[in-house]
């Protein structure tokens, strides 16, 4: 975990010039906190960056930046209601009120992609199993053709 000491204007003042998103949390005692290995200071307030959260390597391991779909299976398993690690809307009274907006602008993105392309699979493209409620494939191959393009009689 990174600790470092900073003043509130200064914060706010490189959350608007970079344009990063940060959750802030005031820590209300009237006693230091011992917490997380760390000695919080009374009425201190708390910066967490989900960006920085979700790079984590002491959770993530060496390859935190790197897109790998597979840790999902094993963090699954794991965790199977979620992941105190990863939350890019926010948790609690104040998650992002545009989430169930991005959400549906994905999928309707998602949906004009499927209406507009064929997904031709070969015969013996994958082998399924079954996980956590879901049909999953491994090794799955597949031609994506624009619809029009291509004669499927």
């Amino acid at each position: 975990m990174l600790v470092m000491p900073c003043d509130l204007l200064s914060m706010k003042r490189c959350v608007s010039t970079l344009g990063l998103i940060f959750f802030m949390r005031n820590v209300r005692v009237d006693s230091p906190l011992d917490f997380a290995g760390v000695t919080w200071p009374a009425n201190t307030t708390v910066f967490i960056t989900p960006m920085a959260l979700h790079r984590n390597r002491e959770f993530w391991g060496a390859n935190a930046d790197d897109f790998v779909p597979a840790r999902w299976h094993e963090m699954e398993a794991k965790a199977p209601i979620g992941s105190a690690f990863y939350w890019p809307f926010g948790r609690g009274g104040r998650e992002c009120l545009g989430k169930y907006l991005a959400l549906f602008y994905a999928m309707t993105a998602l949906q004009v992609f499927i209406s507009e392309y064929d997904f031709i699979f070969p015969a013996d493209s994958a082998k399924e199993g079954f996980y956590f409620a879901c049909l999953v494939c491994d090794g799955l191959n597949v031609r994506v053709v624009r619809r029009g393009d291509l004669d499927l009689q």
